[in-house]
């Protein structure tokens, strides 16, 4: 075997344009399939970084009638669970906080996690410095003590080991720093940089919001060693019925709500595991087009050599002797190839890892690695034997007689290496094809989303968010104080045309809240109809530019002295009140049950993401609803980032130890929520190119090397008359005809999988006649260039040359 692979060297190293063709042509498909390996093993397929990980369950509630998703959980519900549920060995609650660090030069928003005190211990993980929470430490009251994350610990204190038992001010407490986070821990959520406890002193509800019922906690479990998540799901079944029965008044007692344990890995890896799979099959099907091209090169190439294997043939070699020397040779371009595209494949992955709009769960561990090293090698074998077979099964059994004595272009054998080329460019063409439909539905999709009308003008708009903390603006007069006195700073900005605020902004998801309507049957808070729900500002929809349906917007006279108001979308008047008009009705809002009258339509506008419903949602003033963390948004003249940190010194001046996070401008926003399909977008229609590009060099390969065997017939046929059309007409239709059956290939291989893309498409069917008849249309215009070009070449042949020869 040695042997052969110095003597492939030594061959390949004469023919270096074959050589360095084919590497290339291979290191693309090697690479890039190295690359995805690398992002799914980490994401899909590698267990995560916490002790028997596989027994992580994360519980949540769900409405199937109401197609509800993953609902979180009231501090009651989680005491039940924490107090009556066997089937765990542990169980902690979680939910996300938002905490100020101030005395310091520059005030800081830093995300944090409220937890149960075993929340590390649920996980299996431990802090690096310091000790992890105590009982006593989660329960109102308790001196407040904080985990710093590892990134926190190395940028704001440089890594110093001192910093335990020292304090922070966040939200205006001092909180006794008790550890530092292993670094890696992506749990509760990635780029945490605090971890506290006391879930019931979460900044966003009021106590009493949170007695009622508030849904905000999100529940983490491992199973006990000897149960399974069956048995773990009917004791969750029974638990579920027995806090209905005791706790029907509370909105998380929904008769209609299941209680759910699922998997902790699926759960994270759910939204993106339908791109990835799309792009790992795209990547692999370019990978067999550049095989199906190397081999159609190789089979070429052993034309060439028919007089060589002839010789070594009759000197007695075997035909296993000749298979192995050819598969030596494939062997060596594989190998050269997988090096080069392992080199590829770290900058893919590299960069992979930094696109923010991919939001790839478990980021920070996509790297090479032993496995991805195994794979590349697996990969250039099998990858070898795919390509080198065919040709090396062909050239190892010459006709020593015809071969040895032939002086003609004619060669024994060709006509069944022509066909089994041919087969192989119908290979190409029919799974080019499919990645083409594919990227083309993807395509018409993206289109279809960008002319989404949002129902609001996001240009010139910029956004920030403020939080106020509990203890220094404890009463709602200070709230409304507060923001009042902010946007009022902000409006007198030169270059600013209006200022509002709202709980949060649009595509960016809002609190559900239950709606009961007066005057109708009285139903229980679990039966009640859910609506978004929004606290805003006067100024919030001029801002905006949310067009008024009917009524009137908010004025400042909507204020915590006068009666509740409310403007509602159309799609929750549509709801309550078909055919009537919705001005003057009466709601009865939330688990508070407050009374709000209905003084204003406006016009739907998408609450989470362009591609679903906008869903019916109602509007407070946030006079009488005051919120602590409110995004501010500013219509600017020009460009909004421009006058960020105008905005920024007019709040400060209310307010200096207040930090003002997430500026952004919302035309940003928006280009941000097509962020993961533009980005699949982008990737299948490059792999698709790719694709595209080699099947159409497939094409002319063949052609052209056609032409080349058949020289002497060019030349007879154009001696007795043929006109050059003729000649145009007979190679440009060999490759049509080639084309043609592959394309009919691709749409039935593209027909049969289509179905699997429904998870990305919006308002396109998967099996769109555009797309399919489009896409034909292209890649016969392709094929018809690749095969002009040999032709030409075929009217250029000698007549007397050829016939001659």
């Amino acid at each position: 075997m040695l042997h052969d692979l110095r003597y492939a060297l030594r061959g390949l190293g004469r023919d270096i344009g074959f050589s360095t063709v084919a590497v290339l042509t291979l290191a693309l498909g090697i690479g890039a399939n190295t690359a995805i390996f690398t992002v799914v093993n980490a994401v899909l397929l590698r267990p995560l970084p916490y002790p028997q990980s596989d027994r992580l369950l994360l519980l949540y509630n769900t409405n199937l009638k109401r197609a509800s998703g993953r609902g979180p959980f009231s501090l009651m519900r989680l005491e039940q669970l924490r107090s009556e549920a066997r089937s765990f060995s542990k169980l902690a609650g979680f939910c996300n906080e938002t905490f100020n660090l101030t005395g310091v030069d520059q005030p800081e928003q830093l995300p944090a996690a409220r937890v149960s005190f075993d929340y590390l211990q649920t996980l299996g993980v431990h802090p690096i410095l310091g000790r992890d929470f105590l009982p006593e430490e989660d329960h109102e009251g308790a001196k407040p003590v904080v985990l710093l994350s590892y990134g926190l610990w190395q940028r704001r204190f440089g890594g110093y080991p001192g910093v335990v038992g020292s304090s922070l001010t966040l939200d205006s407490q001092a909180f006794t720093i008790i550890g530092v986070l292993p670094p890696g821990l992506d749990q509760p959520a990635p780029r945490l940089d605090l971890l506290a406890t006391n879930l019931a002193a979460f900044g966003a509800f009021t106590h009493e919001q949170i007695r009622l019922g508030a849904g905000y906690i999100s529940v983490i479990a491992r199973l006990k060693p000897d149960v399974s998540s069956q048995q773990a799901q009917a004791e969750l079944n029974i638990l579920n019925s027995r806090f209905l029965q005791q706790n029907s008044g509370l909105v998380d007692a929904d008769p209609d709500a299941f209680l759910v344990g699922s998997a902790l890995r699926g759960i994270l890896v759910g939204n993106v595991k339908p791109a990835l799979l799309v792009l790992c099959a795209a990547i692999g099907a370019v990978l067999l087009i550049a095989c199906a091209n190397v081999a159609s090169l190789l089979m070429a190439r052993s034309t060439g050599r028919r007089k060589e294997f002839a010789v070594r043939a009759a000197l007695g070699a075997g035909r296993g002797d000749l298979i192995r020397q050819l598969l030596a040779e494939s062997l060596v371009l594989s190998l050269s190839s997988g090096v080069l595209g392992l080199a590829l494949a770290f900058a893919l992955t590299r960069l992979a890892g930094r696109i923010d709009q991919l939001n790839l769960p478990r980021a920070g561990e996509i790297h090479i690695d032993w496995q991805t090293l195994g794979f590349t090698l697996l990969m250039s074998i099998v990858t070898a034997v795919v390509f080198g077979l065919i040709p090396s099964l062909q050239a190892s059994k010459p006709d020593l007689n015809v071969i040895l004595r032939e002086s003609g272009r004619g060669a024994a054998g060709s006509l069944r290496r022509s066909k089994t080329r041919g087969l192989l460019v119908i290979c190409q063409v029919a799974i080019s094809m499919i990645l083409l439909i594919a990227a083309g539905l993807l395509m018409r999709s993206f289109l279809a989303l960008q002319h989404v009308d949002p129902g609001f003008d996001p240009r010139n708009v910029l956004t920030m968010q403020v939080t106020l903390p509990n203890a220094k603006y404890p009463s709602n007069p200070q709230k409304n104080a507060f923001f009042r006195e902010a946007l009022r700073h902000i409006s007198t900005t030169p270059g600013v045309s209006s200022a509002g605020a709202s709980l949060s902004l649009p595509l960016g998801g809002s609190v559900l809240v239950p709606i009961q309507v007066v005057g109708a049957a009285v139903l229980p808070f679990g039966k009640r109809p859910l609506a978004y729900w929004q606290c805003v500002t006067p100024d919030f929809f001029q801002t905006f530019g949310v067009r008024l349906v009917r009524g009137r917007f908010f004025t400042e006279h909507d204020n915590e002295s006068s009666s509740g108001a409310a403007i509602v979308n159309e799609t929750l008047a549509r709801h309550f009140w078909p055919n009537q008009d919705p001005i003057g009705k009466q709601l009865i809002v939330a688990r508070a049950e407050l009374h709000e009258e209905v003084v204003g339509v406006v016009a739907d506008v998408k609450t989470s993401t362009l591609d679903s419903d906008a869903g019916g949602e109602l509007y407070s003033p946030y006079a009488q609803r005051p919120w602590p963390g409110m995004a501010l948004v500013v219509k600017t003249s020009g460009n909004p980032m421009s006058l960020a940190s105008a905005v920024r010194k007019q709040i400060a001046q209310v307010d200096g130890d207040l930090p003002v996070t997430a500026v952004r401008s919302m035309q940003d926003i928006v280009a941000d929520s097509f962020g993961q399909r533009q980005i699949t977008l982008w990737l299948l229609g490059a792999f698709a190119a790719a694709a595209l590009v080699l099947a159409a060099i497939g094409i002319y390969g063949l052609l052209a090397y056609s032409v080349e065997q058949r020289r002497q017939e060019m030349g007879i046929r154009r001696a007795l008359g043929a006109q050059p059309r003729d000649i145009l007409r007979l190679v440009v239709g060999e490759g049509l005809g080639l084309t043609l059956a592959g394309i009919a290939a691709g749409h039935a291989g593209a027909y049969a999988i289509s179905r699997a893309l429904v998870a990305l498409l919006f308002h396109v069917s998967p099996t769109d006649p555009v797309v399919f008849a489009g896409m034909a249309l292209l890649f016969v215009a392709v094929a018809l260039l690749a095969g002009y070009l040999p032709a030409r070449r075929a009217l250029e042949v000698d007549l007397l040359m050829a016939i001659r020869e």
